[in-house]
């Protein structure tokens, strides 16, 4: 997959659909350029705080075991 702008369009695409975009005027760009402009982007610090509390308690007891003392 490459990034490819012309003008404000940008778009990705695939390899074999590159020597025709190049032909047509698109220049590459960057993928974070894409994913600046065009990707949607979701905020991580909803998820990452969910699954930081999801992993506490997950630790507290594995397997439901009991543990051995001697």
């Amino acid at each position: 997959m490459k990034c490819m702008k012309l003008g404000d369009s940008i778009k990705r695409v695939s390899e074999k659909e590159v020597s025709s975009l190049l032909r047509q005027g698109y220049n590459y760009c960057s993928k974070s350029e894409w994913k600046e402009k065009v990707r949607v982007f979701v905020p991580k610090k909803e998820t990452e705080t969910v699954k930081s509390a999801e992993k506490k308690k997950g630790k507290q007891n594995p397997k439901g075991k009991a543990k051995k003392s001697y």
